[in-house]
């Protein structure tokens, strides 16, 4: 009853209204939380008024309710509030509420310097030692602040996450040393290559996890001695003699990231792997128009599955005669 009431109060833009939705905000049922946040989300606020409630009190503890509907609402209400009113407070906030107070910091950021502080807040946070999806979350709040930076590179800040996030690495979950990988990958850490080929080549490893460290791999440049890029080597070669199978993409797939790797390889381990690689770097095959051989050309290589929709949904597959 109290969610119907919140759900029908959104829909009159007074502010009566706004003042009994307000009151719902500290409502025992999330249920009933969650529809009076989204009915205030749709009562019309903006940054540039001033809401009919407190954020700091109101809201910000909201962010650290157990119902993922009630963080996702309430991160979408201080969205249109003035950040400048609750900045300070949600940066303070601890885990697990930081990690959407983090979120909606990074939505919220106006300007390349609103980033810094959050870069610093989020180190502190990974010192602290979070575990499994607190880690995850957190790291993807994280890589979310960088995207908001506007290609601004703050380098020593990235250095100390890095180094911070390499002393735990790989820490057994898959998951966690995916996103760790991942994030080592884009700041190019010092001695992360070693540990990242250490691992994906380790005994056990699931094949799914090796083609995910590689690819964060074949996108770090530097870092590489010749032991690291020997044992990748011979992980490719294990992969064509096993004959690694996927979809029809896969081939493709594994040769893209056989061609980026390639670019760290000096000229003559380069000689010698492409040599040995006969899968991954195969010449090139013409039809009998002298055109390229392409994907579909080959329907031994598909599925019925794969050979319908490539006839179904590739536009370059029937040229035309118009």
């Amino acid at each position: 009853m109290r969610a119907t009431a919140a759900l029908h109060l959104g829909l009159q833009h007074t502010a009566e209204s706004r003042a009994a939705l307000v009151s719902l905000l500290r409502d025992r049922d999330q249920l009933v939380q969650r529809r009076a946040i989204e009915a205030l989300v749709r009562s019309g606020l903006h940054p540039a008024i001033a809401p009919p409630f407190d954020p700091v009190a109101d809201v910000l503890p909201l962010l650290a309710s157990p119902d993922r509907h009630v963080r996702y609402a309430a991160r979408q209400l201080l969205r249109r509030v003035d950040r400048n009113g609750w900045r300070d407070a949600a940066m303070a906030l601890p885990m697990p509420a930081a990690i959407d107070a983090q979120v909606v910091l990074a939505q919220t950021a106006g300007v390349s310097t609103d980033i810094p502080p959050m870069l610093d807040r989020q180190l502190a946070l990974i010192k602290a030692g979070p575990k499994g999806a607190d880690l995850i979350g957190l790291l993807r709040a994280m890589h979310l602040s960088i995207i908001h930076a506007g290609g601004v590179k703050h380098t020593a800040r990235y250095t100390a996450i890095g180094s911070a996030l390499l002393e735990t690495f790989p820490t057994g979950t898959p998951q966690v040393d995916r996103e760790i990988a991942r994030t080592l990958a884009f700041f190019e850490t010092p001695g992360a290559v070693p540990k990242i080929v250490t691992a994906m080549t380790a005994p056990g490893v699931h094949r799914e996890d090796q083609l995910f460290f590689m690819y964060c791999l074949r996108a770090m440049k530097g870092g590489w001695e010749q032991p690291q890029r020997a044992a990748v080597v011979k992980w490719f070669l294990t992969a064509q003699d096993q004959r690694w199978r996927g979809g029809a993409s896969f081939p493709g797939y594994m040769r893209d990231m056989w061609n980026e790797f390639l670019t760290v390889l000096p000229a003559d381990e380069r000689k010698t792997a492409e040599e040995e690689m006969d899968v991954y770097t195969p010449p090139v095959q013409l039809t009998s128009s002298g055109r390229p051989q392409q994907l579909g050309d080959n329907a031994n290589r598909l599925s019925i599955q794969e050979m319908r929709e490539y006839l179904m949904l590739d536009p370059m597959d029937y040229t035309g005669d118009a």
